[in-house]
């Protein structure tokens, strides 16, 4: 279901994008905030993390080219999201448990940082400021109210200095569902990899489409 209203969202955002209606991009706003919840929950029940990574990853080379064709110059989110679950594991081996020590958060501070000067460099859509929502959103899963605060806080600062849109902050109304409580859809688990790249095409068509008519 998170993944669901995720897609109806982004969809409506890709279709604001195109055809330039602000509403509907203020909607497009739901969309992260439920696929950064969404890696979260998937990360934990995924059966082997490097293989669930390296489908994110293979599914975003899959999707590049095709992304291109809505935004050219930038990388999707699919990388973004390979990279997420990368910095959880790297989190959960060096921070989260009673072993850690200044140099494990050391570490991972070193880790984390090259992750963002990579996403900065490549374009990756949300970049640093995706990639510290999801860690954040791991961090305050047990609390709804610390995780709302966390999204207020990050998007606000991140909004203030430009690294993204000033409507994103409308997003943490995805945070005041109840997502917890939302039931899995039983569909192939591909269905939303192959929908990331086919959604796209077939918008961008139909815009192209359109324009040869005027």
């Amino acid at each position: 279901m998170v993944l669901l209203l995720g897609a109806i969202s982004m969809t409506l955002d890709h279709v604001g994008l195109l055809w330039g209606v602000p509403w509907l991009r203020v909607v497009g706003r739901l969309a992260f905030p439920l696929f950064a919840y969404q890696v979260v929950v998937s990360y934990h029940h995924a059966s082997s993390v490097p293989r669930y990574a390296g489908r994110l990853l293979l599914f975003a080379i899959v999707s590049q080219p095709v992304y291109s064709l809505l935004c050219p110059g930038a990388a999707n989110v699919l990388f973004l999201f390979a990279a997420a679950v990368c910095i959880l594991r790297l989190w959960d081996s060096l921070c989260a448990s009673s072993l850690s020590t200044p140099y494990s958060y050391s570490a991972f501070a070193v880790c984390i940082a090259t992750v963002y000067l990579l996403l900065i460099r490549f374009k990756v859509d949300y970049g640093a400021y995706g990639l510290l929502l999801i860690w954040l959103v791991e961090i305050t899963r047990s609390s709804k109210r610390q995780m709302i605060l966390a999204y207020v806080v990050l998007t606000g600062l991140s909004s203030i200095f430009g690294f993204v849109r000033c409507d994103q902050i409308f997003g943490v109304l995805s945070f005041m569902l109840p997502l917890e409580r939302f039931k899995r859809i039983s569909i192939w688990k591909y269905s939303y990899y192959f929908f990331y790249p086919a959604h796209i095409l077939a918008l961008t068509t139909v815009r192209n489409l359109i324009s040869l008519k005027q």
